[in-house]
């Protein structure tokens, strides 16, 4: 009897000590790598926001972009920030994503 609890309590001490283990993996890279979208065309329609506004965009093939222009997401590049109005012609660029409408927006970082 007092040799299964000895071997109980050593398989417990065993499992206890290897669980507790922390295992890096060092082959993992993050590489934090924004892909970008260039749009040129006419602004359709402005929406005010907090810190700027978006911009619906239709470009000369007839797509659509919802790009959103703030001082904040130009960054470095803010001296560039103006409001834009309905039919005037803008070239945006930044990174992009697709809502579940397969619009494409654009978080613009440089604006022309």
């Amino acid at each position: 009897m007092k040799a299964s609890y000895t071997i109980l309590l050593l398989t417990f001490g065993l499992l206890l000590t290897t669980s507790c283990t922390t295992r890096k993996n060092n082959d993992v890279q993050v590489e934090n790598k924004e892909e970008t979208i260039s749009a040129t065309g006419t602004v359709m329609h402005t929406e005010n926001g907090k810190d700027g506004y978006m911009a619906t965009i239709k470009s000369e093939d007839g797509k659509d972009y919802v790009a959103t222009i703030s001082i904040v997401n130009l960054g470095k590049n803010a001296g560039s920030f103006k409001k834009y109005e309905v039919g005037d012609k803008i070239k945006v660029k930044g990174p992009f994503w697709k809502d579940e409408e397969g619009k494409v927006h654009i978080t613009v970082r440089q604006l022309n």
